[in-house]
Order: C-alpha cells, then sequence, then structure tokens
C-alpha cells in the first residue's frame, strides 16, 4: 500500500513539473534522498510530528511524511504556481486538514510567523545557488518555531557542504547522495 501512495505522489509531482514555465526552475527531491531522509529520521518517529518544509517546491518531502503519519506540515514556497500545484496535490490526496501552504519567501515567513507553531521536523531545500542555512538556523532559534528535540534538515549542493556547528546547532547526522548532500542539525 505504502509503495503505491508513493507511486501516486511521483505521479501527481511528474505531471505538474511537465506543466512548468522553463522560467520557474524546479529541482525536486529525489525518491533515493527523500528515502534516506525518513529513514535517518526512523520511519516509526514522524508519526503525529509536525513538520515545516521550506522551499517546497514539488512538496514532495512534505507529503511523503504526512503518509508516513505527520499530524501536520507547513509548506513555505515562494513561486506561485508550485505553490499552487502543492494545494492540488495535497488536496487530491486528501491531505488538506492537516496543511498549510505559504506563497512567500522562506526567510520572511520564519519571521512573519513567529511562535505560531513549534515544529518537530523542518526540511529546507532551497536552490542550490543560494545559501540560506545559517539564517534559517538563526530563525528558528529567535522565534521559537522549535520543539526542544526538532531536527532540521538541509537538503544542499556536495559543492557546498555545510558546517558542522552552525548559529548555535550542531549537525548530527550528513549524507551525500551524486550531487546532493542532506545535513541534519540539532540544537540539543
Amino acid at each position: 500500500m505504502r509503495a503505491r501512495r508513493d507511486k501516486e505522489i511521483v505521479v501527481l509531482i511528474r505531471r505538474e513539473r511537465k506543466t512548468k514555465s522553463r522560467k520557474q526552475p524546479l529541482r525536486p527531491t529525489s525518491s533515493k534522498t527523500k528515502s534516506a531522509i525518513i529513514s535517518m529520521l526512523g520511519p516509526s518517529s514522524i508519526a503525529g510530528k509536525k513538520v515545516l518544509e521550506l522551499y517546497a517546491g514539488t512538496g514532495y518531502v512534505g507529503i511523503s511524511l504526512l503518509q508516513l503519519g505527520a499530524a501536520q506540515v507547513d509548506f513555505v514556497e515562494i513561486v506561485r504556481a508550485h505553490a499552487d500545484d502543492i494545494r492540488k496535490s495535497i488536496e487530491s490526496l486528501g491531505y488538506k486538514s492537516a496543511t498549510e501552504v505559504h506563497q512567500m519567501d522562506a526567510l520572511s515567513w520564519l519571521s512573519r510567523f513567529r511562535e505560531k507553531t513549534k515544529y518537530h521536523i523542518v526540511f529546507a531545500d532551497p536552490p542550490y545557488d543560494i545559501d540560506p542555512s545559517e539564517a534559517v538556523l538563526e530563525r528558528l532559534q529567535k522565534y521559537k518555531l522549535l520543539e526542544p528535540d526538532a531536527w532540521v534538515i538541509f537538503e544542499h549542493s556536495t559543492r557546498h557542504p555545510l558546517p558542522d556547528t552552525l548559529a548555535g546547532a550542531t549537525a548530527i547526522k550528513q549524507r551525500r547522495y551524486g550531487d546532493s548532500a542532506i545535513t541534519i542539525y540539532s540544537f540539543r
């Protein structure tokens, strides 16, 4: 059942990606990287958690975490067409009541929605040509958006590794998958 549902998500995202303008490039998280993230989190540890997906793109990771039992996922995506496609995907998969989609810049959203919700898992997959990791970590702390045991996960280029400590957080896991890397930070 899970494999079938995962295939449905991939089909929806591929269909929506084909409709995108060439002026709105998209580099979705690969299935392999998404599976690695879930493996690092521990699939059973996702149930009931609140998740924030920054630079959401297709929303693939957040939707997959909903499938594994996340209680809530908030998506933040600046490109209107991508945000609209995330809304369509979550509605067609039946997750509308457990989600919010915000069409705005991720750093602005973190400043604007301070102390609204505390998240257990934050996933950020910014374009590879920018590195907002320090600013994201600083705002998450400053605006009290994290549960005490929260993990902040960055997908980034292997050409631009993230440091072991950043903005008071410590990297607790780092993995490489082709040109992509995953770094997980914690403030513990």
